[in-house]
């Protein structure tokens, strides 16, 4: 900003004008009638404080009330310190973004791994069953079926002995 002297709590006469939005003549009038103080410089030019000009022309006062007109600006060095802080900042996060695209990997990977060990036991699985279930021989039903007529013969055989059908 061309209109500020020094450090961000100082203002030249026309840059106060201009941040409050008044004419150099108004606050120009304030500083000769002593309402508003400042140091006058070599030049003849006016060096204003911050807090004086904001003391004399409250915030409520301006023509221009916009909610950051009213902090200062940063010098150089308060500019540095802030630049260097976010720049560690970054660095962190930028890390921690790498750790996490990490762990994301390996959880894929993890996860691709397990897949396919279901996928190999599912198939494992399917196989024992095919093998172990073979068809029932043709040989085996007819014996079944001898047998479990012997059966119904037999039962029909002791019902009749014990309900006094057959005498011997």
């Amino acid at each position: 900003m061309q209109n500020v002297i020094e450090t961000h709590t100082d203002f030249t006469l026309s840059g106060a004008a201009e941040h409050l939005g008044k004419s150099k003549a108004t606050i120009s009038k304030a500083i000769k009638s002593g309402k508003l103080s400042a140091e006058k410089m070599e030049n003849g030019s006016y060096k204003i404080t911050a807090a004086e000009l904001f003391r004399v022309y409250p915030k409520n006062e301006t023509k221009r009330a916009k909610k950051n007109d009213w902090q200062p600006q940063k010098t150089n060095n308060e500019n540095a310190i802030e630049n260097s802080t976010l720049n560690v900042k970054v660095k962190f996060l930028s890390e921690q973004v790498e750790d996490l695209k990490g762990q994301l990997s390996e959880t894929k990977e993890h996860l691709s791994s397990e897949r396919q060990k279901n996928n190999n036991l599912m198939l494992e699985y399917k196989t024992t069953i095919e093998t172990t279930q073979k068809p029932v021989q043709p040989m085996f039903i007819v014996l079944g079926v001898i047998v479990g007529g012997l059966l119904v013969l037999l039962t029909l055989g002791l019902a009749l002995i014990f309900t006094g059908g057959v005498t011997f």
